[in-house]
């Protein structure tokens, strides 16, 4: 009798061992597809707001989907030569979307590249957190740069260049407007593209239009003499 209660027992403890990992499976897959399903909506408002800001057509530059959307602007709108601009999706329900955020750090990235129509006769270096002269690379060409720093912040960047003024404005009003989610704005004749803005976080679909207009801003600034 002893015998037969425990092989119950057992079967039961089993039981309920493979009935809470399907669950957890089913839980999972469930929050895996809540996840797409959410950052599909995000991409879709987002690329719909860069389709609104932009002047041209937005070309795909790789398959749109729950990943996010990489497109070019074509034609691309004055001063640029080229107008690329690239969304990273996350979502807080999607199980992968942990490890990402957990384990890599990564989060929401919205990312702009710009060609300018000639080579940039002001240029200019902001990185979030990191020193200019760390944040110019290797290769920071052979004028000398200027290093300043913000009085509303006290954040560093370098300009150089023969009028960097409107260029200087240009980032001081990107930095004013997107901090803390603004990570890097450059310009810089020796990177291609030239012209580089990162944004990490969530990004409201409203700021979309305003930002891309001051990347605009920036490559004019870029291109005085």
């Amino acid at each position: 009798m002893l015998e037969w209660v425990d092989v119950v027992a057992g079967w039961w403890a089993d039981v309920q061992v493979r009935a809470t990992a399907v669950a957890a499976l089913l839980l999972l897959a469930l929050a895996w597809a809540a996840g797409q399903l959410h950052k599909r909506r995000q991409v879709a408002a987002m690329l719909a707001a860069v389709q609104d800001a932009t002047f041209g057509r937005c070309v795909p530059r790789s398959r749109t989907g729950a990943w996010g959307f990489a497109v070019s602007v074509q034609p691309p709108p004055e001063p640029l030569r080229e107008f690329n601009i690239s969304y990273h999706a996350l979502s807080i329900v999607d199980p992968v979307d942990w490890l990402r955020w957990g384990l890599l750090r990564q989060r929401r990235q919205f990312l702009v590249g710009a060609r300018l129509l000639d080579a940039p006769t002001a240029e200019v270096v902001w990185q979030r957190g990191t020193p200019p002269t760390r944040a110019l690379g290797r290769r920071p060409g052979r004028a000398p740069w200027v290093f300043q720093r913000f009085d509303f912040s006290g954040a560093e960047y370098a300009t150089r260049g023969v009028n960097v003024g409107a260029l200087r404005h240009a980032l001081q009003e990107m930095v004013t407007r997107f901090e803390p989610r603004l990570r890097l704005v450059l310009v810089q004749r020796e990177r291609q593209p030239e012209v580089q803005v990162q944004l990490v976080g969530k990004l409201d679909v409203r700021d979309v239009s305003p930002l891309l207009a001051v990347v605009r801003g920036l490559g004019r600034a870029a291109l005085l003499r």
